[in-house]
């Protein structure tokens, strides 16, 4: 277990305390559609929270190692786990921390994660994140966009931006950052991209019905295979 020094650990763990599944248990619907394409071995879900996406990969054979800060969440996960009759592995760790052999995910799942720390630290695991993806990999990332309601909140309250689209609320103690239009596709400029959509909806899977803007990336590692087999062979 990675030593967690998160500023958010009290937070989460309080949303996971307040209702009996937070965000529900139905996965990611792009997931779902793109669980053909997925080669059979390891999953990394980071902030998998309760698990609705970790436990759907487990149902359908693959071996999944969940992250997050909250062992509130994790706990929870394991219950519902041995409820549904499947194997996880859980650990409580700050995806920032967290190291991987290179090529060793069939697929990484990113969900609302990467918002939660300073723009320069999300673009850094968005990087190792690529590294640790096998050949043909998929990778899924949601992130939040300067369209969110929340960003033009943070510039009205005059809150400093510790870098560019990085926030510090003190209300909460979290970092935010948000992506730029186009900014979360730039960098996969390398990869197949099987999905990529920015909107902003009204959410009404937990807490009061609100508004978030989001861009979601689904994309396909299908750079050198020769990276892998140099791996392979070393």
């Amino acid at each position: 277990m990675v030593g967690i020094s998160h500023l958010g650990v009290n937070m989460w763990d309080d949303v996971y305390k307040s209702s009996e599944c937070y965000w529900g248990l139905n996965p990611n619907g792009n997931l779902v559609q793109s669980l053909s394409l997925v080669p059979k071995g390891n999953v990394l879900d980071i902030g998998a929270g309760e698990g609705r996406n970790a436990l759907f990969f487990a149902k359908h054979g693959f071996h999944v190692l969940c992250l997050d800060i909250s062992q509130v969440a994790s706990t929870k996960c394991k219950k519902l786990a041995e409820k549904l009759g499947v194997s996880i592995d859980y650990e409580i760790s700050d995806i920032r921390k967290f190291s991987s052999s290179p090529c060793r995910f069939s697929c990484i799942i990113c969900s609302a994660a990467l918002p939660f720390m300073k723009k320069n630290e999300a673009k850094e695991v968005i990087e190792k994140m690529k590294e640790w993806l096998v050949y043909k990999g998929i990778i899924l990332i949601s992130v939040f966009t300067t369209e969110d309601p929340m960003y033009k909140t943070y510039l009205d309250e005059g809150l400093k931006e510790f870098e560019n689209e990085t926030f510090f609320d003190p209300k909460i103690g979290e970092y935010f950052c948000f992506f730029r239009k186009g900014e979360l596709k730039k960098h996969f400029s390398n990869f197949k991209i099987m999905h990529y959509s920015e909107k902003c909806f009204l959410d009404k899977h937990h807490g009061k019905p609100h508004r978030h803007g989001i861009a979601e990336i689904v994309a396909q590692n299908n750079r050198a295979k020769s990276l892998s087999d140099k791996l392979e062979k070393e």
